[in-house]
C-alpha cells in the first residue's frame, strides 16, 4: 500500500495500530468526494454517507430547457493567494480530480 499524504504532501502518521481498516465519510460534497478519491488511490476501504439524492454538496446543476443552470457553488476564487503566493487548495483539488477550472 502506498504511503498516504495530507494536503501539504507530508506523510500521514498513523497510530501504532496501523492504517485504518475502514473509514466512514459523512457528506458527499467536495471534501467528502476528495477524501473518497484519495482513499481509493491508497487502497483504504470506506463508506460514504450522503443525505441527499445526489453527490456534490453545494455543487449542483439543473437543466432549464436547453441551458444548464448552476444552483450552488460554481467558481473557485483564483489559483493562488495574492498575498502569500500559496496555491489555492480548492483549485489544486479540482485540478487533481480532473475537474475543468
Amino acid at each position: 500500500m502506498a504511503t498516504p499524504v495530507g494536503l501539504n504532501a507530508e506523510p500521514i502518521q498513523y497510530p501504532p495500530f496501523g492504517a485504518p481498516k475502514k473509514v466512514i465519510i459523512i457528506g458527499g460534497g467536495m471534501a467528502g468526494m476528495k477524501l473518497a478519491h484519495t482513499l481509493t488511490k491508497h487502497g483504504v476501504d470506506f463508506c460514504l454517507i450522503e443525505i441527499s439524492k445526489y453527490m456534490g454538496g453545494r455543487i449542483k446543476s439543473s437543466a432549464l430547457e436547453d441551458e444548464t443552470i448552476e444552483e450552488g457553488a460554481n467558481w473557485i476564487h483564483g489559483s493562488k493567494n495574492n498575498k502569500t503566493k500559496k496555491t489555492n487548495p480548492i483549485w489544486a483539488m479540482a485540478k487533481e480530480c480532473g475537474l475543468q477550472t
